[in-house]
Order: structure tokens, then sequence, then C-alpha cells
């Protein structure tokens, strides 16, 4: 019990003193370098269960809640929650002596993922045909260019003989 406060309280220190510096997960990419700045000997994975699932997830269902279902698919808004997240998650593996990502990391984005964003939908727009004077005169102008080539083709010839 002693245990995960220490460790709940080391993974929040640590994501204010990335915030305060201004780092994001798009801005750096140290889970690259895991193997030189770590040296894993194993994953204690209930600590690693015990401390995220209470910390990362109910701090962030808690941001979500707060921030209100409706405005869940707007990125710019849920952004910066998700990458408290995020880095709550990378922390706790750090701290657990496991590596970032893995298979309770990546099970508990995708209960995110399908908990607050399975009904936001793609607003891409369908591609709509131009107004059929625009498609007319895009149509026509290269036509109509080529036979004014032709003419200066021919022209520029006649004249060198």
């Amino acid at each position: 019990s002693e245990l995960l406060l220490l460790f709940n309280y080391v993974i929040f220190i640590s994501i204010k003193i990335a915030f305060a510096v201004g780092s994001t997960m798009e801005s750096h990419y140290s889970f690259q370098d895991q193997e030189q700045n770590h040296r894993y000997k194993s994953c204690n994975v209930l600590l690693l269960v015990k401390a995220i699932k209470p910390f990362c997830w109910s701090e962030f269902n808690k941001s979500m809640v707060e921030l209100g279902w409706q405005k869940w698919c707007e990125w710019e808004l849920v952004l910066s929650h998700y990458n408290i997240l995020t880095m709550c998650m990378e922390n706790g593996c750090g701290i657990a002596g496991c590596y970032y990502p893995n298979a309770i990391v990546q099970k508990m984005f995708l209960n995110v993922h399908e908990q607050y964003f399975s009904s936001c939908a793609l607003e891409e727009e369908p591609l709509r045909d131009p107004p059929p004077g625009v498609l007319v005169t895009l149509t026509l102008l290269p036509i109509s260019v080529i036979p004014i080539l032709v003419y200066v083709v021919i022209w520029k010839s006649s004249i060198r003989d």
C-alpha cells in the first residue's frame, strides 16, 4: 500500500515536471531509447496493474467526465488529457521496470478508445463535383490552348526555312 502511494506520487510529480518544461509525447521519442536508459531485470506486473489502473485511468476518467461527453470527439480539447494519460502510463512502466509500450498498456488504451472515442466519426466531407461552370472552364481552357501551341510551333518552324 505504501509502495503504491509512492508509485502514484512519483508518477504525478514526473508528469508535472514534464509539462512544466513543455514536453509532450509528440515532441520526444524517449520510449525508443529504453534499452540504453534502463536496465530491466523483470517487470513487476502486479505493481503496474495496481498502480496504473487506479491512478492513470482514474485521473483520465475524471478529466474526461469534467470535459463532458459532448466534447470527447474534439481532439483539440482531449489532446492534453490524452497526453497526460500517455505520460502517466509511460512513467508507470518505467517505475515498475516494464517496457513501454506493452500488452497491459495496449489493452488500457484500447479500453480508453472503446469507452470514449468509439462514437467519434471521421469528419471528412465526401468529395463533390465542382459546379458545371467551373468544370467546363477547367476542361475547355487546356483544350483551347492546344491549337494555339500547334500554330506557334508551325509558325516558328516556317520562319527557320
